[in-house]
């Protein structure tokens, strides 16, 4: 048996997964169904069902989701809105936080593993059709093409937890919760789980630095700049071209900085239009004074389908919105060329608003970088 996830139906959303985690894949041969697991994301034939299920007798090892678990066998379901799911100290998904999905799911009578906020089991986890089978309750190329966005709080030890408006799905725990399972799977079996490394020639993390220049004076640029390169820090500045046309003589001086665009107006946009003429306005500024920027994010951390589609159009390396993702290593939305580099939410701006104390503040930053650490 070789060491590969066979998937039933490649599409951009899932071999995006195996592209962010490393992980070695290729399209099903139902003629030889030797892999380690098979993912089953779409309907199968008379032929193929009875093929999964001669490699389930054997103790193959199958990942699916309640939609396509029903294609394959009876089984009773029942569907539910599901905020959040939570692991219940399980031995799969022991690595996993809250889960926010916020979505309608498929539930399958007797599931056994994930709770949600109402203590009742979301996924469902056997053996009884030979080998080990994992049906999650929502299908992933779906759940992750979601547009949608919500306020949410994140954890501080203080009175007020500082909030954001983010990406109502969890991608991070997704991704996590997937990759743990196909890594269960592999060792049910006592085989190895093999993946390519999350960062570059053998780190263990990558500490990303941003800046947005948000109405930033040339005091505060010119001090922050002498602060990071005493310490030797490369950041990124995200420049808000309006507000910082004064300062770009500061910008000019920078060395081993990474100058990118954040718009001309800090504004939100109504329309197409009107937000790639912000991008573009901004952008032919900097080219003038020979600025070149490969990288972009959106006033607010807005993003949306129509707007990345916008983006595109530029040509930039990447881009990074937290309304499309946050505390997660990079991806690309689904039919997007344009890398997301997502980042933590919560700026100082946002620990202001919850009354924070600057040792609070300081506090607060610690606890996310060593969580991030811990967590690679």
């Amino acid at each position: 048996m070789k060491i590969c996830v066979g998937i039933v139906k490649k599409n951009f959303v899932w071999e995006n997964f195996f592209f962010q985690n490393g992980v070695f894949f290729e399209e099903v041969n139902f003629e030889n169904l030797n892999y380690s697991v098979i993912v089953v994301n779409d309907f199968l034939d008379e032929f193929k069902k009875e093929k999964i299920k001669t490699y389930l007798k054997n103790g193959g090892n199958v990942l699916t989701s309640t939609k396509f678990l029903k294609n394959l066998f009876y089984l009773k379901t029942q569907k539910m809105y599901v905020k959040s799911i939570l692991p219940d100290r399980d031995e799969i998904f022991k690595t996993n936080f809250l889960i926010d999905i916020n979505s309608i799911c498929e539930i399958v009578e007797g599931a056994n593993f994930l709770i949600d906020k109402h203590k009742n089991y979301t996924t469902f986890v056997t053996e009884k059709f030979g080998g080990k089978l994992i049906s999650f309750p929502f299908e992933l190329d779906e759940i992750l093409s979601l547009q949608k966005t919500q306020t949410k709080n994140f954890f501080s030890n203080t009175k007020i937890f500082p909030y954001e408006k983010v990406s109502s799905v969890s991608k991070n725990e997704l991704r996590k919760l997937i990759f743990n399972a196909i890594e269960f799977l592999h060792h049910k079996k006592k085989l190895p789980f093999i993946h390519l490394n999350f960062f570059p020639n053998a780190q263990k993390n990558i500490f990303l630095f941003r800046v947005d220049t948000d109405k930033a004076n040339k005091f505060e640029v010119e001090n922050l700049y002498k602060t990071i390169e005493k310490y030797g820090i490369k950041a990124t500045w995200f420049l808000d071209v309006k507000t910082q046309l004064s300062n770009f003589d500061s910008y000019k001086k920078f060395e081993n900085q990474e100058l990118a665009l954040h718009g001309y107006y800090h504004n939100s946009f109504e329309t197409e239009k009107r937000f790639f003429e912000n991008i573009s306005i901004a952008k032919n500024i900097l080219q003038k004074n020979n600025f070149f920027p490969n990288g972009f994010a959106t006033p607010f951390g807005e993003w949306s389908f129509k707007m990345q589609t916008e983006i595109e159009k530029f040509n930039f390396n990447y881009s990074s919105e937290f309304s499309f993702d946050y505390d997660n290593i990079p991806s690309f939305p689904k039919n997007s060329n344009t890398l997301q580099i997502p980042i933590h939410p919560i700026c100082i701006g946002s620990l202001k608003n919850a009354n924070m104390t600057e040792p609070e503040m300081k506090n607060y930053f610690y606890f996310e970088i060593q969580k991030k650490k811990k967590l690679q």
